[in-house]
């Protein structure tokens, strides 16, 4: 059960990073999801800049250790 939230961890991070790129396409398309896209680009460009980390890794690595798997470092 572990793995599995461990992997829908993932899959929401790579959603998020998806978004956070080809988003404005949507905004284009969609212009009331602006509100959602921005401040997303926002954390991911202050991530980024800062170095700091994502929430969701480390949440994915200690899923990963209660399933008995190994977490990257």
């Amino acid at each position: 059960m572990y793995g599995l939230i461990a992997d829908t961890i993932v899959i929401l991070h790579l959603a998020f990073v998806v978004f956070v790129v080809f988003g404005v396409l949507a905004v284009m398309r969609w212009h009331g999801i602006a509100w959602l896209h921005i401040p997303s680009v926002l954390w991911a460009a202050f991530v980024e800049m800062t170095g700091w980390y994502c929430p969701l890794t480390p949440l994915e690595k200690e899923y990963r250790l209660l399933a008995d798997e190994t977490a990257y470092s």
